[in-house]
């Protein structure tokens, strides 16, 4: 598996991408510094559009409409990573 791209703390690290993945978030849109808003209830998470691309290259999520979705196996791997901090 290709390593994640990490981010900056106020965008979320490859880590934390994929366990706020596992909430199914909505696109609200984009950010003035080009990030993608993802929004799951209350919490937000800009996300770079780079970050997006390489875990979607990586087979790990998909678009969905309005939906970041995560594949079967990015489901596991989020899974995993949300068990072992």
């Amino acid at each position: 598996m290709k390593p994640i791209a990490t981010a900056s703390p106020q965008t979320g690290g490859g880590k934390d991408t994929l366990v706020f993945l596992l909430r199914a978030p909505h696109i609200t849109g984009a950010t003035k510094t080009g990030c993608i808003r993802l929004q799951a209830g209350k919490d937000k998470l800009d996300l770079p559009g780079t970050i997006l691309g390489e875990l979607a290259q990586s087979g790990l999520v998909v678009r969905s409409e309005n939906r970041i979705v995560l594949t079967p196996a990015g489901r596991e791997f989020a899974e995993l990573l949300q068990a072992h901090p």
